[in-house]
């Protein structure tokens, strides 16, 4: 009778035992289980955090190089209205001088004035310089392509290439006003020649003369 007693608390043990033993197990698998679910869900949390963190900086970093863009083409825009203010002085320069010397020139062919012989040999130096010039002010004209350039590169939103392409704008007017500078000083130099002409003393001939290139720009 004992023994059948001890046998059964013995087997009541075991099976406690056991049964507590799979309770913790599942316990502890449930905890397991639920554990990786969290560190699954930070996972996520983590990745769309640091996409939207990526796309956040993509869009600042691009604000930036617009802004950065615009101060440059203002700057570009501010260089090229400078350039441009002071093509339109010398033009307005070099036409009031073409007038002056055109009006000698024209004094100096009907014989109404006259210049020493070694004087008529620099005019005609200096006529085949202002030819030089001219043709060298024809060659600057033309920035289409390149503003054309310049539009297309900004509308795809290509800004280095866009500013790259403005500097060859600038390079034209530049180059335009450096060729201008050269035909306003050798228009100077060719008045500095022509205001030397005088009226020919009485009962001499005026001597024949060839008619300098007409200056232009």
């Amino acid at each position: 009778m004992r023994s059948k007693k001890v046998l059964s608390l013995t087997l009541a043990l075991l099976i406690i035992s056991t049964t507590t033993a799979f309770a913790k197990g599942n316990d502890k698998g449930q905890a397991k289980g639920k554990s990786d679910s969290k560190v699954v869900q930070q996972d996520k949390v983590s990745t769309g955090e640091a996409k939207k963190q990526e796309a956040q900086q993509k869009k600042a970093d691009k604000k930036d190089q617009i802004e950065a863009f615009k101060t440059g083409m203002r700057e570009k825009h501010a260089a090229m209205k400078d350039l441009k203010d002071q093509i339109k002085t010398l033009k307005d320069q070099i036409q009031q001088e073409r007038q002056q010397l055109e009006k000698i020139l024209a004094q100096l062919k009907s014989g109404e004035k006259t210049l020493p012989p070694d004087m008529l040999t620099q005019l005609m130096t200096a006529a085949d310089n202002l030819k030089l010039d001219v043709e060298d002010v024809k060659d600057t004209v033309e920035v289409d392509s390149e503003v054309k350039d310049t539009q297309e590169k900004v509308e795809k939103q290509d800004f280095n290439n866009a500013l790259a392409s403005m500097d060859k704008v600038i390079a034209k007017f530049q180059h335009r006003l450096d060729a201008l500078k050269q035909l306003k000083a050798d228009l100077d130099a060719a008045l500095a020649i022509v205001n030397n002409a005088a009226a020919p003393a009485p009962g001499t001939t005026s001597p024949a003369t060839s008619e300098p290139a007409a200056t232009g720009e």
